[in-house]
């Protein structure tokens, strides 16, 4: 039961590199759009259950644990969703024939990774008619990579490694996948979501625990290769003093390390305010992570997407090379 495949871990190896060559096209199919509408579509479920919770005593305290308790249900819900809609075809591809399986598993993996889609996507970001950039649109995509290196590379690769061996990457790295998309739904702090997403963003912040520690590790490693001493011993140093300079338990980890890599300061969660929450993470809203040893300039960019694309090499042979002894 507790074995490895090691095709699949030749198909985990040809859909990163897929992904790093590709990006995603506007042809292809968007499973997150998918997920994301089905979650939608349930949600006013879910909020009929928190009132009929607080039928009888319609108390502010009572109807704030109610409104918890029904979040709790939908985020459950999502999870199980997203498991058994990709584990079910998988299963199917399977007994039908072992290549209909792998070209499954392949594909799922290439749209469970983002590396080449990040990349390009905060080369656009805020670019203007002659690419001129703010210093503040400058560490929004310098962010936002960070940001990604977490959630596109770093926790789906993890949760395809905790999977593999029984036979459940893909469903893994689903369930993750809608977590996160849970997240950044319901998980935001706002009149709406501040009591029903609870459980959304208290999921995200425990399954990203690893992950995040896995960038705050790796991540000045790849700058040593990609940067040079200076710029890892930065990284280094960075990620370790500013960890806990975020909205999220998570997040400052790979914005600390690009940030100390690079020598400039972000505004910790410039890229995503959905972790300020009533009960998470304490940090000061105009917290930041980073040295001002320079203006920020655009050059900062392509150096982060240097980083990112290094950082999802490593992860994706560590991942791959980790499997393959396990086979």
């Amino acid at each position: 039961m507790f074995s490895v495949d090691a095709k699949l871990v030749a198909c985990l190896a040809a859909a990163w590199l897929i992904e790093l060559l590709l990006g995603a096209p506007r042809f292809l199919p968007r499973p997150r759009r998918a997920a994301a509408f089905m979650l939608r579509a349930a949600e006013g479920g879910f909020w009929a259950l928190a009132r009929g919770f607080t039928k009888r005593d319609r108390q502010a305290d009572r109807r704030a644990a109610d409104e918890r308790r029904a979040g709790i249900f939908f985020t459950l819900y999502g999870l199980l969703f997203a498991f058994i809609a990709v584990a079910a075809p998988l299963e199917l591809a399977r007994r039908a024939h072992p290549v209909f399986y792998y070209l499954l598993s392949a594909a799922g993996f290439y749209f469970a990774l983002d590396t080449r889609a990040a990349a390009d996507g905060a080369w656009k970001r805020d670019a203007g008619a002659a690419g001129a950039r703010t210093e503040r649109e400058i560490c929004r995509a310098v962010a936002a990579l960070a940001k990604n290196a977490l959630d596109g590379v770093a926790a789906p690769l993890f949760f395809i490694f905790l999977g593999m061996p029984l036979g459940l990457a893909l469903p893994f790295a689903a369930a993750r996948g809608t977590a996160e998309l849970l997240d950044e739904h319901v998980g935001r702090r706002d009149s709406k979501y501040d009591f029903f997403g609870w459980g959304a963003a208290r999921l995200d912040d425990v399954l990203n625990f690893v992950p995040a520690r896995l960038c705050g590790l790796l991540l000045p490693l790849c700058a040593l290769f990609c940067m040079g001493a200076g710029a890892a011993a930065r990284s280094r140093s960075v990620a370790r003093r500013d960890r806990l300079n975020h909205l999220s338990p998570n997040s400052a980890w790979p914005e600390a390390a690009f940030a100390g890599a690079l020598g400039i300061r972000i505004e910790s969660g410039i890229s995503d305010r959905t972790h300020e929450r009533e009960g998470g993470f304490s940090a000061a809203s105009n917290a930041a992570v980073g040295d001002d040893l320079h203006a920020p300039e655009t050059k900062d960019i392509l150096l982060a997407v240097r980083l990112m694309i290094v950082f999802s090499a490593a992860m994706a042979l560590l991942t791959c090379a980790a499997l393959l002894w396990l086979s």
